[in-house]
């Protein structure tokens, strides 16, 4: 896929609205489609803050946001 190790991703819920959960992952972690504050482009993807409760390891703080290594939670 195209979500490998070594990349991580902007997941902090402060960064994010219009949030709805979409799903889940394998690994019971939920899926959901939100927009970046001042983007109107739809992603989806993991919270950070959810991600930091199960797999604290996956978890990088930059900036005071968190971001989520996305090779750790999708092997």
């Amino acid at each position: 896929g195209a979500i490998g190790k070594g990349i991580s991703l902007l997941s902090d819920f402060h960064a994010k609205e219009n949030i709805i959960k979409v799903g889940r992952l394998n690994n019971g972690l939920a899926l959901y489609r939100f927009n970046y504050k001042g983007d109107d482009q739809d992603y989806i993807n993991v919270m950070a803050q959810e991600v930091e409760q199960v797999m604290p390891e996956a978890i990088i703080n930059k900036n005071g946001l968190k971001y989520v290594d996305m090779g750790k939670i999708c092997h």
